[in-house]
């Protein structure tokens, strides 16, 4: 089996999220952007919302409670020890994170995504 990261990341393991479409233009953002985002997180300059918060602590009850973790023997590239049932649940994650950085990026810095329509530029 191997705890290697082709034997976590291979092709029917790989999580599937909401950005598939913007997977580029979103890591190109994160290149440039995660360390800013992540240095407000950490002084507190750039809180997360409540909601996203209680989201993640709910999929990771659920994921828990599921018996999700250490499905699999943990290493350094996977040290839940995630398996092929606990994929939702990753997904899941992959996209309150994402649209959590977005949102930082939104509110922070009035980035978007190119593919954004104008009409969420203005309501943001």
């Amino acid at each position: 089996d191997g705890n290697g990261a082709a034997s976590f990341y291979d092709a029917e393991t790989r999580v599937k999220n909401d950005y598939e479409k913007d997977q580029r233009e979103i890591e190109e953002l994160m290149l440039r952007f995660l360390p800013l985002y992540m240095e407000d997180l950490q002084r507190g300059a750039y809180t997360v919302p409540a909601h996203t918060e209680q989201s993640l602590r709910h999929i990771f009850t659920m994921g828990a409670a599921k018996e999700y973790f250490y499905e699999k023997m943990p290493s350094m590239y996977n040290p839940l020890g995630l398996g092929r049932k606990a994929m939702p649940l990753a997904c899941k994650v992959q996209n309150l994170l994402i649209a959590d950085f977005l949102n930082y990026l939104a509110l922070r810095h009035d980035v978007y995504l190119s593919a954004t329509g104008g009409e969420v530029k203005k309501t943001s």
